[in-house]
C-alpha cells in the first residue's frame, strides 16, 4: 500500500518497493520481471493453483449438491404427507359442516327440538316431509326455528316414531 503525502504525492521509497521502471519507462509490479516470458510463467503457476484450488472443491461441491438434493426430496414427502393431512381434515370438516347444516330446529308449542332433515323425511308420505323436502317455503322465525303451533310433548312421540324409521 502506498502512502498518499499532504500535497498529493505519493512517498517515493514505499512506491520504489511497490514498482520498478523497465528500459521503456513503463511500471512493472514487484516481483514481475522485465523479461516477458517470466512474467507468463508466473501468470500460468497462478493459473494452475487457481484450477486446482478449485478442483479440490469439486469434491466438496457434489457432497453439498447431493445432500441438498437428498434434503429437498426429504422436504417434498414432508409436505406432500402434510398436504395429505390437510386435505383429508378439510374432507372431514366439509363431512361436519354439511351434517350441521342438515341439522333442523324445530319450537313445537314453545319446546325446542333439534333434529335432521333426514329425520323429518323419514315417512316420505309424511307433511313433515313434504314440508322439508325443499318444494315449500317454510318460514323460520327470529332465532331461526320451525315453529308449529301444536303440543309439544306428544310431538316427542312423533319424532320418536320418524327416528325409528331411519
Amino acid at each position: 500500500m502506498v502512502t498518499i503525502n499532504k500535497d498529493g504525492t505519493a512517498d517515493k521509497q514505499e512506491q520504489q518497493q511497490v514498482t520498478k521502471l523497465n528500459n521503456n519507462g513503463n511500471s512493472i509490479p514487484t516481483g514481475f520481471s522485465s523479461k516477458p516470458f517470466e512474467n507468463l510463467r508466473k501468470i500460468v503457476r497462478v493459473k494452475e493453483n487457481v484450477d486446482s484450488f478449485f478442483k479440490g472443491l469439486e469434491p466438496a461441491m457434489r457432497a453439498s449438491n447431493a445432500y441438498w438434493a437428498k434434503t429437498k426430496r426429504r422436504e417434498q414427502v414432508r409436505i406432500r404427507k402434510q398436504l395429505e393431512r390437510v386435505s383429508s381434515l378439510r374432507e372431514q370438516v366439509e363431512k361436519l359442516v354439511a351434517k350441521q347444516k342438515d341439522i333442523i330446529q324445530l319450537d313445537i308449542g314453545g319446546k325446542v327440538y333439534y333434529t335432521s332433515k333426514q329425520t323429518l323425511q323419514a315417512v316420505p308420505s309424511s307433511m313433515l316431509a313434504a314440508m322439508f323436502s325443499g318444494d315449500y317455503a317454510v318460514e323460520v322465525d327470529a332465532n331461526g326455528r320451525y315453529f308449529f303451533d301444536r303440543n309439544g310433548k306428544l310431538f316427542e312421540y312423533v319424532l320418536g316414531m320418524f327416528t325409528k324409521k331411519i
